[in-house]
């Protein structure tokens, strides 16, 4: 038989255990706004490198316009330049790609922390992730060295949720693996954000004053260039409704380009309001509101997206 001691004793433990394991919990609605915010983070990150890709093929399709214009044996030296051109501006989307697939990569692993169990919806261990986050970081870090390299460790934190055993102490580790997955990859967003918006900055600056400046000289040079004969005219409105067709993309690059430069904000502040949220230090209206502006810039790169890609009837 229990003294009344042991009694008092085992009750007072218990109930510190369980005010302490409550506390860490998570609640629904908190492990929701983790989901919605990965969820939102894996559709912005099909655009930043799109905008690159777009700007090299957008920029080949203007080059192309001073081909007919050239002699016959210039012609081929300039294809061979243009193709070239075009690789080259591919690769300069290398360093956001990279910086993109490390995005996409942390919000599978908080989607799959965030969930009941660690494979939620993924088919793959949330530890699986977090490694290959970890080798992605490292890559970018050596590719690119700067001042504040990306932080690494998430593989060794996502694994901490293999081990769990018990409802409730998964409740209570999972909030704990979480707020601190989130803590370090609160550094791993504003870092990749503030050298996205670096990197954007450069886009507005020279890519588009660029490619404006280009299909407005060829063609200019390309109406120069057609002979003064009866079907002149013919051949004018075909290539001025060429052009009118390559200035609409243009501004669709131009508004996708400063979206993705907005929005790259907006990815962090975000993710900041949501780790403050899981741990109580915001309220929920405050994180709801900037989760919604996160909502609102994707779907506008969404469609201006569309907009650039789709062909003209």
């Amino acid at each position: 038989m229990h003294t009344p001691n042991r009694l008092l004793q085992a009750t007072t433990f218990f109930s510190l255990l369980l005010a302490t394991t409550g506390c860490a919990v998570l609640t629904d609605a908190q492990r929701k706004s983790v989901a919605d915010y990965a969820s939102l983070t894996r559709a912005y990150t099909q655009y930043p490198s799109q905008v690159a890709r777009s700007y090299a093929d957008l920029y080949y399709e203007i080059d192309r316009l001073k081909l007919v214009t050239l002699n016959n044996e210039d012609i081929n030296p300039a294809l061979w330049k243009a193709l070239g051109f075009h690789k080259q501006a591919l690769g300069q989307a290398q360093r956001v790609d990279m910086a993109t697939q490390a995005v996409n990569q942390y919000a599978q692993a908080l989607a799959s922390l965030a969930g009941s169990s660690a494979t939620d919806g993924l088919g793959v261990s949330t530890a699986l992730l977090g490694k290959n986050l970890d080798a992605l970081v490292t890559t970018y870090n050596k590719g690119w060295r700067s001042a504040s390299p990306l932080p690494v460790g998430f593989g060794a934190l996502a694994a901490n949720l293999l081990n769990l055993a018990g409802k409730r102490y998964i409740n209570a580790k999972q909030a704990t693996a979480l707020r601190a997955y989130m803590s370090k990859g609160d550094t791993l967003i504003r870092l990749i954000a503030d050298d996205t918006k670096t990197a954007f900055d450069s886009v507005k600056t020279n890519w588009i004053p660029n490619l404006h400046n280009t299909l407005a000289q060829n063609h200019q040079n390309f109406l120069n260039s057609l002979p003064d004969a009866p079907n002149r005219a013919y051949y004018a409105y075909l290539v001025n409704k060429d052009a009118v067709v390559l200035v609409e993309k243009i501004d669709s690059f131009e508004a996708l380009a400063d979206q993705v430069q907005r929005s790259v904000l907006s990815l962090y502040t975000a993710h900041h309001s949501v780790l403050a949220d899981i741990e109580k230090k915001r309220s929920v209206g405050e994180q709801i509101a900037d989760v919604q502006e996160l909502y609102k810039a994707v779907n506008a790169m969404h469609k201006n997206y569309l907009t650039l890609v789709t062909p003209k009837p």
